[in-house]
């Protein structure tokens, strides 16, 4: 990601940031009431345009003598909604074949993992925790 705004900046006792025609231009940071001279890089967070798109996978008629997979994605209590789903789907589908999955992060998959559900499930359900 390449800086929105960098420039050196005087900082005072105040918290605040003062923008002009859109930019940041000046911060001023509690610094034990001193004048510092300080570098302010400022980061522009919209994502680039998505090029491109993925069709909508096929609808399943059922979950029944199929593989079903529950990908877990690392954040607080996630396993917990996955078990309530694996049990209430169990009890419906009962001949489906339920396999949990784990990503290394919440920020994103590995191509690894990807390939994997790609090969192994007809559907994937994931859940997010906390």
């Amino acid at each position: 990601m390449q800086p929105y705004f960098d420039s050196t900046c005087l900082v005072s006792v105040d918290d605040y940031v003062l923008v002009l025609g859109g930019k940041p231009i000046f911060v001023s940071v509690t610094e034990g009431g001193s004048m510092v001279a300080s570098q302010l890089r400022v980061f522009d967070p919209t994502a680039e345009d998505q090029v491109g798109s993925d069709d909508l996978a096929n609808r399943l008629s059922t979950f029944d003598g199929k593989v079903l997979g529950l990908l877990n994605n690392t954040k607080d209590r996630t396993d917990v909604i996955l078990n309530q789903i694996e049990e209430q789907l169990s009890d419906q589908f009962p001949n489906v074949d339920i396999r949990h999955y784990r990503k290394q992060s919440v920020s994103g998959m590995t191509p690894d993992i990807k390939e994997q559900l790609i090969e192994e499930v007809d559907a994937l359900i994931t859940a997010t925790g906390d």
